[in-house]
This record gives structure tokens, sequence and C-alpha cells, in this order.
């Protein structure tokens, strides 16, 4: 006899070997008789729930420790750090810049943004690394100095206030 696979009986449902290429009823199927194969193969109807209301979910606010709603990103934060830089001419570390400026919920995702933040910036030429500052953790802290750019592009977005020099 030749193995030509298996397949779903149309009748009944179960999984049966083909002995023919073409077979369509398991080899149970074709001898019973069609009353007894009606009761055997009906299986329980499954009571289905109908679907509960399907609106959109509004997504809540974001919420900072500070308890303002922040969304992605609150607000405009290159102007808080370049008006702190320009307030303190020898510069500022990236922890005084979180401590300073930053939104963030927590103090690693401050720190993280921050840096992130002033490298933006650095690409951009409105600030430049001034060095290392040893710092309280492992690591030293970057120093960051405002350049001549950013001056400029804290005065346009500042309106007429003036930017220490």
């Amino acid at each position: 006899m030749k193995f030509y696979g298996s397949r779903f009986c149309q009748r009944c449902g179960r999984l049966f070997q083909l002995s023919e290429p073409d077979s369509q009823i398991c080899p149970s199927c074709e001898q019973s008789p069609p009353s007894a194969r009606a009761a055997e193969a009906a299986p329980a109807a499954v009571a289905v729930k109908p679907r509960r209301d399907t609106r959109k979910r509004k997504p809540r606010p974001k919420r900072t420790a500070a308890g303002r709603n922040s969304g992605p990103v609150a607000g405009q934060r290159t102007l808080p750090m370049l008006r702190a830089l320009a307030g303190h001419p020898a510069g500022l570390t990236t922890p005084q810049l979180a401590e300073l400026a930053s939104s963030a919920t927590s103090w690693i995702n401050a720190l993280g943004s921050t840096r992130q933040l002033m490298l933006k910036q650095q690409r951009r030429g409105r600030v430049v690394q001034a060095g290392t500052v040893a710092g309280d953790r492992t690591r030293d802290s970057v120093l960051w100095r405002i350049t001549d750019e950013g001056k400029r592009h804290l005065a346009e977005h500042m309106g007429s206030a003036q930017v220490s020099e």
C-alpha cells in the first residue's frame, strides 16, 4: 500500500491516512450510515460572546516627577540648557545641567537625555566640551561651555532679552 500522506476528513473532521491521493473522507465515514455520522460528528456548539464596545482607547498623559503633563518631551529642552550655560561662563557639567534644566522622571533618564542633547548641540556648533571634571561617580563629568553660535541661537529665540557674554 502506497502512503499519500494524511488529511482531515470532510465529514467527521478526524485526521486519517490517505490510501488514495484524492480521498476526501475517512474509511469509517464511508462505511457508516449517514444518521450515525451526524450524531457522532456534531461537536458541541461553543457560545460566542458578542464583542464589547470597541472604541479606541485614549492613552493616559505621561506625568513627570514634578507632576506636569509631559507627553514624549516636556516642552523645549534646548533653551533652558543653553540659558543655564550662558549664565555660567566657566561652564557646567552634565549632572549640573541635568539638575538645572531637565524635566525627566528619574536621575538616570535626566543624565542620559542631557548628554544626548548636549552632543546634538555640539554637532550644531552651539556648545563645546571644555574638558572633564572629577565627579562623585566612577567617571569624570564632561564640562560644557556655550559658543558664540549658541549665544546667537539663544538670542534669536529669547527675543529682545539680552544674553550675557
